[in-house]
């Protein structure tokens, strides 16, 4: 709404020079210095170089020192921001504040994006184990109870799951179908037995 009124009405801009600093201590990896997050001035510890530029903001100066175990950077950022757009009528439309939320709305689409992606991953990897090592004994939708005995799978947490396979995998779990899950507990990773759930849940 904002971009439209911005190109229909007429409008000033004032203007504010703005120079800040940002740094980065002991950087290991040059290559990654451009998207990792800077301490200090406008970057808080949550904007990046690359953010900064996105911003408006442009690179004045850069200067770089050996520190004990990896590289100290110091960055100086400039820009001329509109402290505000007043449009003809008196209006102001435009702040650095309203700038500051569009990139936190961005940085957190971009978070959720990447989350969602994960647990996609995640749910495909846990469907393709499910598949593989438990389907015969605990059923399609998780739904059986194995041999009578074991709890149904779609009816855990994470937590009890977790317990359940360490119990298996050290020996705690006594029984006579106790030693059938013990060679599936020795190979379930922490994250293939998160892969699991997260596709166990999508069955509900």
């Amino acid at each position: 709404m904002f971009k439209q009124t911005l190109l229909l009405a007429s409008s000033v801009a004032l203007l504010s020079a703005s120079t800040t600093m940002c740094f980065k201590k002991e950087h290991i990896d040059p290559s990654t210095i451009e998207t990792v997050k800077l301490e200090g001035g406008e970057c808080g510890g949550n904007l990046s170089s690359q953010d900064m530029q996105r911003l408006g903001y442009e690179v004045g100066d850069i200067k770089i020192s050996a520190g004990d175990t990896g590289l100290n950077y110091i960055y100086i950022f400039k820009k001329d921001e509109p402290l505000a757009t007043v449009t003809t009528d008196g209006k102001m439309i435009l702040t650095k504040e309203d700038l500051k939320e569009k990139l936190i709305e961005l940085q957190d689409e971009q978070k959720a994006e990447k989350a969602e992606k994960e647990r996609v991953g995640n749910v495909a990897r846990g469907k393709e184990l499910y598949t593989l090592q438990c389907v015969k004994c605990h059923g399609e939708k998780a739904e059986l109870s194995a041999y009578n005995v074991a709890r149904p799978l779609n009816t855990l947490s994470f937590d009890q799951m977790e317990i359940a396979i360490t119990d298996y995998d050290l020996g705690l779990r006594k029984g006579s179908y106790a030693f059938l899950m013990k060679p599936y507990a020795n190979n379930m990773a922490v994250d293939n037995l998160k892969a699991v759930w997260a596709y166990i849940q999508t069955l509900k």
